[in-house]
């Protein structure tokens, strides 16, 4: 019994760790992109939206706005 308790609070810490290395990793994944989005000008929106990641269909209709865009110029 006393072992299996050993265990459980063993498996219990180990959760906690991964929830925090989680939490740490998206903050991190979110400041990089607030500072994208902060940095972004008019100038280089087209580029950052050519190289966004989005699904099939947000990327099919990024590029059909990014194409009239362009021959509109």
């Amino acid at each position: 019994m006393n072992q299996t308790n050993q265990l459980l609070n063993k498996i219990k810490a180990n959760e906690i760790k991964n929830e925090q290395v989680d939490e740490e990793e998206f903050i991190d994944e979110e400041e990089i992109v607030n500072d994208q989005l902060n940095n972004l000008t008019e100038d280089n929106l087209d580029e950052y939206l050519k190289n966004v990641e989005c699904d099939a269909h947000s990327k099919e209709l990024l590029d059909k706005y990014l194409k009239n865009k362009e021959n509109n110029k």
